[in-house]
């Protein structure tokens, strides 16, 4: 059985002085230092300029757009960990992942203007 942290309280109605409850204390602070890969993907991908190879099946565009109309030009292959998980942390700053685990940095962070 886990031994949480506990939390005196009054019951009310309780005259025998407060009992414990069982509380699980989860850290704010540790929850917002956790780095997800979902953060890290570009969503919704799609082509926009020459296929430059391929990485085992999946072609490899110089370029993409995502759905918010932002430009990445190809950078390389996403690293990985040990347990197959993309290392997110080894990414540099404007590095995003595009599936299959293909690295893309980021040209224009504005969206493209509909015509």
């Amino acid at each position: 059985m886990p031994v949480w942290p506990r939390v005196a309280q009054a019951m009310p109605g309780d005259d025998t002085g407060p009992r414990f409850a069982e509380v699980l204390a989860m850290s704010r602070i540790a929850a917002l230092q956790q780095d997800h890969t979902d953060y890290h993907l570009v969503f919704e991908p799609r082509p926009d300029g020459p296929t430059i190879g391929f990485y085992g099946e999946h072609p490899i565009a110089a370029a993409i757009v995502d759905h918010f109309g932002r430009r990445f030009v190809y950078d390389g292959i996403a690293p990985r960990k040990r347990d197959g998980n993309y290392d997110v942390k080894s990414l540099r700053p404007g590095e995003w992942i595009a599936e299959p685990g293909l690295v893309y940095h980021i040209v224009s962070e504005q969206a493209a203007k509909a015509a």
